[in-house]
């Protein structure tokens, strides 16, 4: 996870990748090549993956602030490692999502597995790798989530050895 990187760095970012591709999200019937078609197909997943990648970190972000109520009424925000998953997550990423409660808790799980791997650590899962290739815009979400739920069972040296190949 980014370090030093806040949700307003991250809004900012997405504000300008939509701006960018809004510019060329409506049909012309311009021309060009299979080949440039193809390219630009390729190109634009690419994009999808690098963001589902940097949703990952910001679902895994989320899902760590816990909502304390203190006594005097008051409610304060209190941080806790990435990997923790408050028990108001996977709703508010439901709402955030507009998905199903069953949908966000998948998803809310799933980001945290793949984004939170340390190797040695009670968060070990061996799919860091997973995530890596999202970010580099080399794996798409959908591949990844069959990935990791294929390798939920197994060892974590055993999934980062396939993971790796």
């Amino acid at each position: 996870m980014g370090v030093g990187v806040g949700p307003e760095a991250v809004s900012g970012a997405a504000g300008v990748a939509v701006e960018a591709l809004r510019a060329v999200a409506c049909p012309s019937g311009v021309g060009g090549s299979l080949e440039g078609w193809a390219g630009a197909v390729a190109d634009l997943q690419r994009v999808i993956d690098v963001a589902s990648a940097a949703q990952d970190v910001a679902i895994v972000a989320l899902a760590a602030i816990e909502v304390e109520a203190l006594e005097d009424g008051t409610f304060r925000e209190g941080h806790r490692a990435p990997g923790h998953v408050a028990l108001d997550a996977p709703a508010i990423v439901s709402g955030a999502l507009c998905v199903s409660a069953v949908h966000a808790e998948a998803r809310v799980r799933s980001a945290v597995r793949l984004v939170v791997d340390g190797p040695g650590s009670a968060r070990e899962t061996g799919l860091g790798g997973l995530h890596a290739a999202m970010g580099c815009g080399r794996l798409d979400s959908y591949r990844a989530l069959v990935i990791a739920t294929e390798l939920e069972e197994v060892p974590a040296q055993v999934a980062a050895g396939v993971v790796a190949a």
